[in-house]
């Protein structure tokens, strides 16, 4: 069980450069450094290779004129794998609000049916700043590859993150004499 733990947060260390990342597990929450080992506790969620997986994932909230802003949100993840070239390969499908420019770190793990990391796979979901008076909501679609390895076809559960960016506001790029 330790083992586990130490790689799942030395592979959340090094696939964010953010210090806090939001992680979905059985719930969600903002995470710190010092919180690796709540985040490790959460049990992974399981899927089927093929099948659309619906969950709840969302970047960490920016406070803006009383409101709370979420940028990305994502909502559903398919795993596909080859059994000829052993790849496995996801899909996320989500949206984003255009609220400013910022590119977030996604990153999966998946693990097989006794909690064993098999790989690990990182995307990069960009948010562009699109202000017309205000935000625009786009849908995404974030495809990982995990590579290639007989292990995968033991893959039965998995864990997902986005990483902890920081966010201007409007009032703060318009300051800036930035589009």
């Amino acid at each position: 069980m330790k083992r586990r733990k130490l790689i799942f947060a030395a592979l959340t260390a090094g696939a964010t450069s953010a210090i806090k990342t939001r992680v979905y597990g059985s719930d969600t929450k903002v995470l710190s450094v010092g919180d690796v080992e709540d985040r490790v506790d959460s049990k992974p969620r399981s899927f089927e290779f093929n099948k659309p997986l619906q969950f709840n994932l969302n970047s960490a909230t920016k406070r803006w004129k009383e409101d709370d802003v979420v940028l990305v949100r994502l909502g559903e993840i398919t795993f596909s794998y080859a059994p000829d070239t052993r790849a496995l390969d996801a899909k996320l499908v989500g949206t984003i609000l255009t609220f400013d420019k910022v590119d977030y770190d996604i990153s999966v793990v998946v693990f097989d049916k006794n909690d064993r990391m098999l790989g690990a796979a990182k995307g990069v979901c960009e948010v562009p700043r699109v202000w017309y008076g205000r935000c625009g909501l786009q849908s995404i679609t974030i495809d990982l590859d995990f590579g290639s390895s007989n292990a995968f076809r033991d893959a039965k559960s998995f864990r997902a993150s986005i990483s902890d960016r920081d966010v201007l506001t409007p009032d703060d790029w318009q300051d800036d004499g930035q589009p």
